[in-house]
């Protein structure tokens, strides 16, 4: 029982260097912010948004499930760091790196086996649990992006010429007609329509939202 203990506790503290993992996304986009976004805050912004549009959309799949996927989903980062979608790094070969990570990761408990499929599965991205996770992950990202904006702590005119590579990032930065935030939800929402993420609702609905006056 005592190694069961002290294997429990060792996994804590493997994990909770994700509390001391800075996004990359604020230190690439120069944001002015004292305390920026970490992984664990991340992931801990994944969950309660999990946590609202399962309230409030009743979507029709397993919110276990889904809830452990978003919890598990960055354990990887702990070894390999956190990439941005401007980085020079294909997705396999982030996909290779990641599953060698966690597996170390996870080693130490001893149902790794089932953390190891959640994390899969995320990746894949298949099931419906899956698929709405990654929409989770990547608005969580967007909406943290929207207070760095409307607090003036950040914007697209950050982008320097090597970031500007990306023919994606470009084009909207050649518009001169979006906030980076708005870039951040195009960027990636156009993959999650078929669950309502529109541009309509960003533009109409959620950009709207002033988040300093919540509570």
């Amino acid at each position: 029982m005592e190694k069961d203990f002290v294997n429990a506790i060792k996994f804590y503290y493997i994990t909770s260097k994700l509390k001391d993992l800075t996004r990359s996304g604020p230190l690439v986009w120069k944001v002015k912010r004292e305390i920026k976004e970490t992984d664990a805050s991340h992931t801990f912004g994944c969950l309660m948004l999990l946590i609202g549009l399962y309230s409030e959309l009743k979507p029709k799949l397993d919110f276990e499930k889904t809830f452990m996927m978003l919890a598990v989903h960055e354990f990887e980062e702990i070894l390999i760091g956190d990439f941005t979608p401007l980085d020079s790094i294909t997705p396999r070969k982030r996909r290779e790196l990641g599953e060698d990570a966690v597996i170390k990761v996870l080693d130490i408990l001893s149902e790794k086996e089932k953390y190891l499929s959640l994390i899969s599965e995320f990746n894949d991205g298949k099931t419906l649990e899956a698929h709405f996770a990654k929409a989770c992950d990547k608005l969580e990202s967007v909406l943290e992006f929207k207070k760095y904006v409307d607090a003036g702590q950040t914007s697209l005119s950050n982008a320097t010429e090597e970031m500007l590579q990306n023919e994606k990032l470009k084009k909207f930065y050649d518009l001169k007609v979006y906030e980076l935030d708005d870039v951040f939800y195009l960027f990636h929402m156009k993959q999650f329509e078929d669950l309502g993420f529109t541009e309509k609702l960003w533009f109409n609905y959620l950009k709207p939202i002033d988040t300093f006056s919540l509570l």
